[in-house]
């Protein structure tokens, strides 16, 4: 049962990041890219290059209005907060039962023939049967946390492919791309 605990140990601090992935990755996707290329005149361009590539292939959808980009931007984050929060219960209670079975373990070990009187104790053995269904469970909830991060990621660029917003942005970042190559000195190559 040992297992169950590292298991619990490692997972949580895991979902925990994953909360704060889901939360900001939105806001740091174009901001990382653009930041990387203008570390270089080289990867600019491909920058450039790339900006162009998806704003072509962005103008074959339609535009959608501010509302309903706000709506499809917020079900993406609902279902993704929802995935991580079903996985993170899941793995709490995955620790919690372990820990549990190792505190029964303890104290029936350090108090073999204590009388507990009235107070219930659920055997160790009982607790155990039930951890393995509670590591079915979270390996179910991890699946479920993989296809909702699926579906959200592909709102997600459905939303982007659509808002206006975002096709600003792009504009506004080529620009600004643009104007870095134009300012940097040109070598012979």
């Amino acid at each position: 049962m040992w297992w169950g605990a590292i298991c619990g140990i490692v997972c949580l601090p895991l979902a925990i990041i994953a909360i704060m992935l889901t939360l900001l990755w939105p806001f740091w996707t174009p901001r990382v890219q653009d930041w990387w290329a203008e570390r270089s005149i080289k990867s600019t361009r491909k920058r450039v290059t790339a900006i162009e590539a998806e704003l072509k292939r962005y103008e074959e959808y339609p535009l959608i209005s501010e509302g309903e980009n706000i709506i499809l931007r917020y079900f993406a984050l609902a279902l993704m907060s929802f995935g991580t929060l079903v996985l993170l219960l899941d793995v709490v209670i995955m620790f919690l039962t372990t820990f549990s079975w190792i505190v029964i373990r303890v104290f029936e070990k350090l108090l073999p023939a204590a009388d507990l009187g009235t107070v219930a104790v659920p055997a160790a053995d009982a607790l155990l049967s039930t951890s393995h269904e509670v590591v079915i469970t979270v390996a179910l909830s991890a699946i479920f946390f993989v296809v909702m991060m699926i579906a959200s990621f592909r709102m997600e660029r459905l939303r982007l492919q659509r808002s206006p917003a975002y096709r600003r942005y792009l504009h506004k970042s080529l620009d600004k791309l643009r104007q870095r190559l134009s300012k940097e000195p040109t070598t012979p190559q």
